[in-house]
């Protein structure tokens, strides 16, 4: 429950991401055999995903332990839950020991990316590029802000006053603030589009964006 509610907090439009996000995969994944989640925390989008994508094997890695439960409590009354497989483990472990070499027609990863500084955002998403198969699809979602520091300032004082109408005290908010540039790390589109289209993808395609949160589908092209 605190979990969903400081998630709720850091990402605006947090259910509607979770929504656009399957008619996306139902509009280009749903005939999948194979899609992959990684680090959804609770799993709040795989029932959703299950419906969109009602022949695919889903697998899910997430490193902690709790979110697991919380994965398997969100399909447990799902007609698809045996479609779905739960890994415990970071995505270069799973890679190592239960991927196998495995490609996917989809690879959803939200709020991942922008937890790591840019270095490791450019290593995380050539990893998830290459575990999709040609003519497949990321849907990413991340913290994201302008190149242009004004734009950011007056996006900066909206979303603090939407925390503030959320409720949350000011040290709260000032806490939420600091992590940004420390906890939280920007990823820009235009880093993400050139780390892509090295790796074959089109540009990405912007489908929701609440403040600076993003969310985008890219597909891979079908030649390799």
């Amino acid at each position: 429950k605190d979990y969903r509610i400081s998630i709720q907090h850091a990402v605006p439009g947090y259910d509607v991401l979770h929504e656009i996000g399957a008619a996306a995969m139902a509009a280009t994944a749903n005939t999948a055999n194979d899609v992959l989640v990684v680090g959804p925390g609770p799993g709040d989008e795989l029932p959703q995903l299950l419906d969109a994508c009602p022949s695919a094997r889903v697998m899910v890695v997430e490193p902690s332990a709790q979110m697991i439960i919380e994965c398997r409590q969100n399909i447990e009354q799902h007609a698809g839950k045996n479609r779905c497989t739960l890994i415990q483990a970071n995505l270069e472990e799973a890679v190592l020991s239960h991927l196998d070499g495995s490609q996917f027609d989809a690879v959803v990863c939200h709020n991942v990316v922008h937890l790591m500084p840019a270095e490791q955002q450019k290593e995380l998403l050539v990893q998830l590029a290459g575990l999709v198969l040609p003519g497949g699809h990321i849907l990413l979602s991340s913290h994201t802000e302008s190149s242009d520091a004004n734009l950011v300032e007056k996006v900066l004082l909206v979303a603090t006053q939407r925390l503030s109408d959320r409720g949350l005290a000011r040290d709260k908010i000032e806490q939420l603030l600091a992590g940004l540039n420390t906890v939280i790390f920007p990823l820009t589109q235009e880093r993400m589009a050139s780390v892509l289209a090295a790796q074959g993808f089109h540009r990405p395609v912007q489908l929701f964006q609440g403040l600076f949160s993003r969310l985008w589908l890219i597909q891979r092209s079908i030649q390799r």
